[in-house]
């Protein structure tokens, strides 16, 4: 008498799990979340471009330096794409960064790199700075490879003897 009650709150449960599906289907099945394209991205032009404040160049530099040597330790680096804010930073920024084995670019210049190349490179993007005090500046970051394969950074700098340095390193989220 037992196998028939569990086989009949079976089928129960398995027509009630059908009937859901079948009457959430429409839902599910609007035009918003059936098309599934990829748009491309937009290059900014040079007057959206960031600005950057001689005091924040300091600091980025040095963000993007200590990154590009800390982030995927023993890992192959090829190329990073640097970005402030997820916008380009201008080209006079890249002329302190020079040209050797790895390669520095701006971070619209990386879906056209995986084009051609159809490797990922690893972006490095900052996300804001805060200044807790005229020589101490707390920093969110992150390092980026893949769509599942990011970390975000929280950094502490200080500036001492006008060169700002990386005291602290705190992993606040993987993806």
């Amino acid at each position: 008498m037992k196998p028939v009650r569990t086989r009949f709150w079976v089928t129960v449960l398995t027509f009630s799990i059908g009937l859901c599906c079948a009457r959430m289907w429409p839902i599910f099945n609007h035009a918003q979340f059936v098309s599934a394209t990829i748009q491309p991205i937009e290059v900014p032009k040079p007057a959206e471009m960031l600005k950057v404040r001689f005091a924040e160049g300091e600091i980025l530099e040095t963000v993007f330096r200590y990154q590009m040597e800390h982030c995927y330790e023993g890992q192959p680096k090829t190329v990073f794409f640097l970005s402030y804010d997820r916008r380009d930073l201008p080209n006079e920024f890249f002329s302190s960064f020079n040209p050797g084995a790895v390669s520095v670019q701006q971070r619209s210049q990386r879906r056209q790199f995986f084009l051609e190349k159809r490797e990922l490179g690893i972006l490095i993007n900052v996300n804001a700075i805060e200044f807790s005090q005229p020589s101490v500046v707390q920093v969110r970051c992150e390092c980026v490879r893949g769509i599942l394969d990011g970390y975000s950074y929280s950094l502490r700098l200080m500036r001492k003897n006008n060169l700002w340095a990386v005291k602290r390193r705190k992993l606040i989220g993987i993806s």
